[in-house]
């Protein structure tokens, strides 16, 4: 699977706590509130939230 990046995949970290992220896909102007297992479109199932960092990993994508 291709890792993927802000850039390519869209979602950028507005916020992150221990389970929760909002993000927002600066492509389509969408906000989502995850959590790990949430299903992330273009992306796939949120394995990560790492606050410190203000760091979500879903499938392939790393987003900062």
């Amino acid at each position: 699977r291709v890792k993927l990046d802000k850039d390519s995949s869209g979602w950028e970290v507005k916020a992150a706590s221990n389970n929760i992220a909002f993000l927002k896909n600066s492509r389509t102007g969408r906000s989502l509130r995850v959590t790990r297992g949430f299903d992330l479109p273009g992306c796939g199932s949120v394995t990560a939230i790492e606050p410190a960092k203000q760091k979500v990993t879903a499938g392939g994508c790393v987003i900062k």
